[in-house]
């Protein structure tokens, strides 16, 4: 059974924290665990509900314990107007703290790791080895589809009379997003007119609407490098991570970093969720990682 809490707010390293939503779920057998817990960190619009699957394989397959936590400004976790990499790396330095936590695997998608890689260049002692998901160490020159989902959610009229349900919040977004699988993730973030009245989101979209640059770029540690072991796997169907464009960034803050396209999307660790299992596993025992990329001399 996990264990669901939150953290306190403290400051940390000048950087004043917010509390987390998290699950601590432990699978070691005999509470005997083989290294490390894993640490999971969604992306933007998500909760820590989107590593729950992966999460609890990876648990079992390495018997190790895992944390699955909620981003500031996200899920059960407290709110900010501040969205800055360093900001929510100390969050995550903070939740480490509190769990007594010392070394840990971080998993982080898309702006989660992004906060994955904050804390392991600002923090490498308290990243045992670090796993990226669809995302780069830069800054994006644009996000035109999240900024379209953000514009579309401010449209929204949160009145219970026109947002009375999910399907009628559905059929608003619907024509700001057209995508249904990605109108279905947002809609996780709406607590309908059955349980609020008003509707409202339980993100806090006015401060990431406000943030949108600063989610967009990657603020860390000027000169930093993170020497541990670092696994960035990335859909080679979109362009959050092309190698010619970004490889020699990866490299130069991470010099021991390893590669590995997916044919999928954005979400390949729901898109192919056994691979992605697989893939970790092995990165974790220290085998080979199938496909992964051979690394240009720089």
């Amino acid at each position: 059974m996990g264990i669901r809490l939150r953290t306190a707010a403290v400051n940390t390293d000048n950087e004043t924290t917010v509390a987390l939503g998290y699950t601590l779920s432990p699978h070691a057998v005999g509470g005997g665990s083989t290294g490390p817990p894993l640490v999971c960190l969604h992306g933007l619009f998500g909760s820590r509900a989107n590593f729950r699957s992966q999460g609890k394989a990876l648990g079992r397959a390495l018997q190790r314990d895992v944390v699955l936590v909620d981003a500031r400004n996200h899920g059960a976790s407290e709110h900010s107007t501040v969205m800055s990499y360093t900001a929510m790396a100390a969050d995550v330095q903070q939740l480490l703290a509190s769990l007594g936590i010392d070394r840990a695997v971080v998993i982080g998608h898309s702006m989660g790791g992004k906060v994955a890689m904050n804390l392991a260049l600002s923090h490498p002692e308290l990243v045992e080895r670090l796993v990226s998901v669809d995302v780069a160490p830069v800054a994006y020159a644009t996000m035109s589809v999240i900024c379209g989902v953000v514009n579309a959610m401010k449209a929204m009229p949160l009145d219970p009379d026109i947002i009375n349900s999910r399907e009628a919040a559905d059929a608003w977004l619907s024509h700001g997003i057209p995508d249904v699988v990605m109108r279905q993730f947002i809609l996780t973030n709406l607590i309908t007119a059955k349980n609020a009245n008003p509707p409202r989101w339980r993100v806090n979209l006015p401060a990431v609407a406000r943030q949108m640059e600063t989610i967009k770029g990657f603020d860390f540690p000027a000169g930093a490098v993170y020497s541990g072991k670092a696994l960035f796997l990335y859909g080679s169907r979109g362009d959050y991570v092309v190698p010619a464009r970004h490889g020699a960034t990866i490299r130069e803050l991470f010099p021991q970093s390893v590669t590995v396209p997916y044919d999928a999307g954005h979400w390949l660790h729901s898109e192919q969720p056994a691979r992605f299992v697989g893939d970790v596993v092995r990165f974790v025992q220290d085998q080979d990682v199938d496909g992964a990329e051979a690394q240009a001399q720089a």
